[in-house]
């Protein structure tokens, strides 16, 4: 496909996520609508600098099994036993102390911290979450 003169020549990305399989979605300054972003299609993306942002595939979620989940609130909530990634964001399938499951969405509203070494997932849970 030939370059587009109607597309924006520069632009820094704003957010990059994985779309499960589909693909991905990126944000950019200066595309504000659907015309815009359709004016991209097929266009050549190259990332400037030392650290471009990371990007997410199918599956980067999946090392989360075993890890623990804290609300600050209710305490424990249980053990990740599964990652969803092919939603609109990847849910946490978390196996609750008593019986059941919880599904929570993994999302930054939600997920305040996962700390790798000691394999904790802070979570802040919207009331009734857990309640579903």
């Amino acid at each position: 496909m030939p370059p587009r003169d109607d597309a924006p020549r520069f632009a820094r990305v704003l957010s990059f996520e994985a779309e499960g399989e589909a693909g991905c979605t990126a944000t950019f300054t200066g595309v504000d609508d659907i015309n815009g972003a359709e004016r991209l299609i097929g266009c050549t993306l190259l990332v400037k600098g030392e650290a471009p942002p990371p990007i997410l595939g199918y599956g980067a979620f999946a090392h989360l099994v075993g890890f623990a989940v804290m609300d600050e609130e209710a305490g424990l909530v249980g053990i990740v036993t599964d990652v969803s990634e092919d939603r609109v964001q990847p849910l946490i399938h978390v196996a609750r102390p008593v019986s059941g499951e919880a599904l929570i969405p993994f999302v930054d509203a939600i997920v305040k911290e996962v700390d790798e070494a000691s394999q904790v997932i802070q979570v802040t849970l919207p009331v009734g979450l857990l309640d579903i």
